[in-house]
Formats: structure tokens, C-alpha cells, sequence
């Protein structure tokens, strides 16, 4: 949990030592890191417009990536057919709250 809370503080805006950032990007993973995105937002629907203004962020996690937001979409389909997600089109996607209560329950 505590990977999680680093990344959320990491995407929206933080300072962490280099240290806690090296650790971030050993122990993380693309998915993971999309998902903490999608998270921060707090809505069931988002676009993929709001996803790519962490670009930035992203950038900072993965410097040598020249390939940000072909890698967010990437993640974002993987979410998609793992079932976390659904496409609505145009841009669209909405968290599918069964799996996220699910996700929820098993943390709690």
C-alpha cells in the first residue's frame, strides 16, 4: 500500500527524494501507475485527455520513454480486457464498479 500512496503523492505533484523515486519505479508497474491515475481522478467516467495531463508525471517515472502516451493507451486496453475498465468510445472509459468494490473488499 505504501507503493501506491508514493506513486499518488509522485502523480499529482509531490517531491520525493530519489531515493523514494528509484524504489517507486523498481517496485511499480505501467498498469499500476495508470491505474493511480484513474484512481486520483474520483469519478466513474474519464477521457483519455484527462489520463494524458499526467504525462508529465509519467515522464519523470520513465525518462528514456520517448513512447508516453502510446504506453498509457497500451495500459489502458490491458485494464480494459482485464475487466477493470470498459471502452465507451471516443475517448471515453468508465470504471466497472464490480471490479473495483471487488479490488476494494480484498484491501480492506
Amino acid at each position: 500500500m505504501k507503493v501506491i500512496q508514493k506513486l499518488f503523492s509522485l502523480l499529482l505533484g509531490s517531491d520525493l527524494q530519489d531515493e523514494n523515486l528509484y524504489e517507486l519505479k523498481e517496485r511499480s508497474t505501467w498498469s499500476k501507475e495508470v491505474t493511480a491515475c484513474i484512481e486520483s481522478l474520483g469519478k466513474r467516467r474519464f477521457t483519455l485527455k484527462e489520463i494524458y495531463e499526467f504525462e508529465d508525471s509519467f515522464q519523470k517515472l520513465h525518462p528514456d520513454n520517448k513512447h508516453i502516451r502510446t504506453q498509457i493507451r497500451k495500459e489502458l486496453q490491458k485494464l480494459r480486457d482485464e475487466g477493470y475498465i470498459n471502452f465507451l468510445g471516443g475517448g471515453v472509459y468508465e470504471v466497472n464498479y464490480f471490479f473495483k468494490k471487488s479490488i476494494k473488499d480484498q484491501n480492506e
